[in-house]
Order: structure tokens, then sequence, then C-alpha cells
């Protein structure tokens, strides 16, 4: 997956979390993972069968750019489905933040 679609140090901090660069990192790592999860299987819900079996063929020798590129041309919706996933992480991340503000 193309490594320009991630939640950054930034985006938390905008957000008001503020963490040490290990607990930063540790989190940046777990979100990005799991962006990566949920983009993934966004993305596959838009390929049909034969689709999907071309794309496990090509992923078998393909770049991270060129699987990029090729999910992109094979789904039009490529870039706003991934930004709604972290805007929807973003939020949930965002709720979390305020949840454990109240707590505090």
């Amino acid at each position: 997956m193309n490594k320009n679609y991630t939640i950054t140090a930034a985006d938390l901090t905008t957000m008001g979390i503020n963490l040490t660069d290990d607990k930063m990192t540790s989190l940046l790592d777990h979100l990005n993972q799991e962006l990566n999860e949920r983009v993934g299987t966004a993305l596959l819900q838009e390929l049909d069968d034969e689709q999907i079996d071309e794309y496990n063929e090509f992923i078998k020798t393909a770049s991270e750019d060129q699987v990029g590129e090729w999910l992109s041309s094979k789904i039009p919706e490529f870039t706003q489905i991934i930004q709604d996933e972290i805007d929807v992480m973003l939020g949930d991340v965002a709720e979390k933040a305020e949840k454990l503000g109240e707590e505090a």
C-alpha cells in the first residue's frame, strides 16, 4: 500500500495527543497497521472474484507502489476509500482521547 496514506504524529498532536517519542512511535505503528488492514478489506470488497484472483497473483511480485497503482486503476474510489478509513480511525482516536481525558 502506498505509504502516503498514513496517520502521522502531526495528526495525533493536532488532536491534543502528546506522547513520548517511543510511545508515539508504538501508537502510530499500531494505528497504521490497523489502517492498512481496514483499507485492504475495504478495497477488496470493491473487487469482483476475477479481480481478486488477479490481485492475489499480482501482489506476489509487485512493489507496494505497483499494487497501489493497480488498485487505483481498478477502483475509481481508491483515494476516497483510503481517506474515509483514515477519517474513521482518527475519529475513533479522538473519541478515545476525550474519554481518557475525562477519566484523568
